[in-house]
């Protein structure tokens, strides 16, 4: 039997536990992980979306956030969402990865197979920058039949009209929708050309393109050395933009050094 935390309206434990059932019988407040899978594609802003298997106790069939799941009673929210993105359809990433989005509360009651459903979520969502093949996925059978991307405004389009086909949230799109207006674009690894690059310690490597992981399709920077014997290197395309934080200062970890400059 699944346990879930009971917390408060911020999402705090109680130091009490109520089973998975009971919490959706009863309406006992409990918490979820979201992560919304994102891309950009020909300029506009794509999300994966799952389409929840026909067997699951609520909303079969219907078309929801990239990857959802309770939080198990002792769990923390970012490691709950790593897994459950691994568990759901087969994407391995580190909690690194994951970009905080916020917070949200669902609550709602209908009913499913002819018993009272009643939700009390508070959900920590995640966006994660991620250009998969849906059909190179491996999906959890009795949790998902299929991964699409859609366009994120005709998601929204569709979930504002109410469409039967969705069950996206959307306190979680919303949240979504608020995240992306705080960047100038989501980080691409297509932003990573060929070329020169300087690490923040001051060494530098010259980039001689992006591949893929075998398996789980992640964009990997190919790279090598300019000084030394030149070795040639791989790195997850997510850890090569990322910022890092020394002496109090924040640096990006690799910058492009211009052929002017080089």
């Amino acid at each position: 039997m699944e346990y879930l935390d009971i917390v408060t309206e911020k999402g705090e434990r109680t130091g009490l536990v109520a089973d998975r059932v009971s919490a959706h019988a009863k309406g006992i407040r409990h918490r979820t992980a979201h992560v919304w899978v994102i891309r950009e594609k020909a300029g506009r802003v794509e999300v994966l979306l799952q389409k929840r298997a026909e067997g699951k106790d609520s909303f079969p069939g219907k078309y929801d956030t990239s990857s959802a799941g309770h939080i198990p009673a002792g769990d923390e929210p970012r490691p709950s969402a790593v897994r459950e993105l691994s568990e759901e359809l087969g994407i391995y990433v580190r909690e690194a990865d994951l970009q905080e989005a916020g917070t949200c509360r669902i609550k709602f009651e209908t009913e499913f197979y002819g018993k009272p459903f009643k939700d009390d979520e508070v959900v920590f969502v995640y966006v994660l920058k991620n250009d998969v093949n849906p059909a190179q996925l491996t999906l959890q059978p009795e949790e998902v039949s299929e991964a699409i991307w859609l366009p994120l405004d005709e998601v929204q389009a569709a979930v504002a009209a109410r469409d039967e086909r969705f069950c996206v949230p959307q306190e979680g799109l919303e949240l979504l929708t608020a995240f992306l207006g705080k960047v100038e674009k989501p980080v691409s690894y297509t932003d990573i050309r060929p070329g020169r690059y300087r690490h923040f310690k001051g060494n530098e490597y010259e980039v001689l393109g992006v591949a893929r992981h075998s398996e789980t399709e992640e964009p990997m920077v190919v790279y090598r050395a300019l000084y030394g014997s030149g070795g040639l290197w791989v790195r997850p395309a997510s850890m090569w933009l990322e910022t890092v934080e020394r002496d109090g200062r924040t640096y990006q970890r690799f910058t492009y050094v211009p052929e002017n400059e080089a």
